[in-house]
């Protein structure tokens, strides 16, 4: 068990939920990403992946109970190089649970945003104009395949 007052290491993963009304799409990477809203909260929550490591668990086991929902991921060391402070705040159901604390202006947002990878896509749930785009571009990456 990782004690609350421990430092979280900068390669440390922090995995955020997102509800599919948050997802959209990016026209100039061509692909879905969180909107930046996403991470907005000046006591942004997360789950803290080295705790989940730690614990054995998958990082896909954050989402149970939110079968729509997806999950992105951020390091402990990239959101402190925005002036963020990531702190371990264990909470009875879940000591994975952490807080991303700071201020969080449009700007880093977005560039949260753009950083943020996906950890699980709940495809099913997008909204229907990202979902038509995702399968246009992969239509498109199939007709772009070299012939066999």
């Amino acid at each position: 068990m990782i004690p609350e007052d421990a430092p979280v290491p900068g390669d440390t993963s922090l995995l955020r939920r997102v509800h599919p009304s948050e997802i959209v799409w990016d026209d100039n990477d061509g692909c879905p990403r969180p909107g930046s809203g996403v991470f907005k909260d000046p006591e942004m929550s997360v789950h803290l992946g080295d705790v989940l490591q730690d614990e054995d668990r998958a990082p896909e086991t954050v989402l149970a109970g939110k079968p729509t929902y997806s999950l992105v991921s951020l390091t402990a060391a990239f959101v402190e190089s925005e002036q963020q402070e990531v702190r371990r705040r264990p909470i009875d159901e879940d000591q994975s649970h952490g807080e991303v604390c700071g201020e969080k202006p449009r700007g880093r947002c977005r560039l949260f945003a753009r950083t943020a990878e996906f950890v699980v896509l709940e495809t099913n749930s997008l909204k229907p104009e990202v979902l038509a785009k995702m399968q246009s571009a992969a239509a498109d990456g199939e007709d772009a395949a070299p012939a066999a």
